[in-house]
């Protein structure tokens, strides 16, 4: 039995990811298309009360299951209006659970946030 590429890469989201990475977004890493929770971003969270691991497992599921049939897209693609639009067709698509819904939301508000914070805005 032949298996179809694209359903392949679709059905192993970590490969998928990974590959579509490397192939999407050349120079760009994945860690400034998906930010990790850097020192600055721990102090940042830690200041506004934030759950550590809830931004962590939202960055987690944002990498694995928001990648499962596209390319990773940064973060800061989008604004906060656009991502509350977004967000329930891709919670749809993707069956994510309430937790991990809320995880990718609070991950994707709280780095929408410190961008614009670090950017002066």
């Amino acid at each position: 039995m032949t298996i179809h590429p694209a359903k392949w890469l679709c059905h192993n989201s970590i490969s998928a990811a990974l590959l579509a990475a490397l192939i999407v977004s050349g120079c760009v890493s994945t860690e400034q298309i998906v930010p990790p929770i850097s020192d600055h971003l721990l102090t940042l969270a830690q200041d506004e009360g934030l759950s550590i691991p809830q931004l962590e497992r939202g960055r987690l599921v944002y990498l694995t299951d928001c990648t499962k049939c596209h390319s990773p897209e940064s973060v800061t693609r989008y604004t906060a209006m656009q991502w509350k639009e977004i967000m329930p067709r891709m919670v749809k698509q993707t069956s994510l659970n309430t937790n991990d819904r809320a995880a990718v939301e609070a991950y994707v508000t709280f780095i929408l946030r410190s961008e614009s914070l670090h950017s002066g805005e």
